[in-house]
């Protein structure tokens, strides 16, 4: 994942920022490289960074962690705004596999949610959520959106 792109015209399928994020799969550490040096990743942002990240590997080609149009169709399901109950920000918008790839969830458009950074983040840590009155902590489920 590099830096900002400061002088090519903006893609509107690519993300407006870069960040390179070394992980090493036999230790499960993960650092980025900063301008201050090396900054250790937490196991929580580097699974919230992999949620939604465009993946390059030594041996192959990038790939997205989930396909653009996928993206794109989740974005307009959730109406452009975190799914995070209590939550309606509608920029820094991230997609999060409810099911955790690693644990065998998909990306199939039912498997995923549009969560902002501060919930996306959270969601990672098993934190909850802001939480508005009377509403339960965490990402909306399948059924809950189905309800609403």
């Amino acid at each position: 994942m590099g830096r900002a792109d400061s002088g090519a015209v903006a893609n509107p399928k690519e993300p407006h920022t870069q960040i390179h994020v070394h992980h090493c799969p036999d230790c499960e550490k993960s650092h980025i490289t900063t301008s201050r040096g090396e900054t250790e990743l937490t196991p929580s942002e580097y699974e919230k960074l992999a949620c939604d990240a465009h993946v390059a590997t030594v041996d192959g080609p990038n790939k997205s962690a989930i396909p653009p149009s996928t993206r794109r169709r989740v974005l307009a399901r959730d109406q452009h705004r975190c799914q995070a109950p209590g939550c309606s920000h509608t920029r820094f918008l991230e997609i999060h596999h409810i099911i955790p790839r690693s644990e065998g969830g998909t990306n199939a458009e039912e498997n995923l949610t549009t969560l902002c950074s501060a919930c996306h983040q959270r969601a990672h840590d098993k934190q909850k959520p802001a939480c508005g009155k009377n509403q339960q902590a965490g990402p909306k489920t399948r059924e809950a959106r189905k309800r609403d």
